[in-house]
């Protein structure tokens, strides 16, 4: 009798002992499965990361490039708005020195400089 007795605990504890096993495989396969989840974002915010840093240096390069036209194109309008004063400078002397029709002074300009 006193064989059965600890036979009884025994028992239990081998059951016991059985489904922790059983416990930890599957908790095992969970956290593997887990894992591997997060691997593959992992790799997928890598591939996402290199597209916008590729995305960021193309938009610097335009951003470089438009720099640099928005410089030309100021220089280009500065010396257009010399010219435009220069022209309208020279229509008011033309205006002054023949007091005519303001049509007659910018044709008269405009005929003598394609001479």
């Amino acid at each position: 009798m006193i064989e059965i007795i600890y036979l009884i605990p025994l028992l239990i504890l081998i059951i016991v002992l059985f489904f922790a096993v059983i416990s930890l495989k599957n908790n095992n396969r969970f956290l593997v499965k887990s894992i591997e989840k997060k691997e593959l974002t992992v790799k997928e915010l890598g591939k996402k990361l290199k597209e916008t840093e590729e995305t960021l240096v193309t938009a610097e390069k335009e951003k470089t490039d438009l720099s640099h036209q928005l410089e030309i194109n100021s220089e280009l309008l500065s010396r257009e708005k010399d010219k435009n004063e220069n022209l309208l400078k020279v229509i008011e002397e033309l205006k002054k020195v023949k007091p005519e029709k303001e049509e007659d002074v910018i044709i008269e300009y405009f005929l003598k400089t394609k001479k």
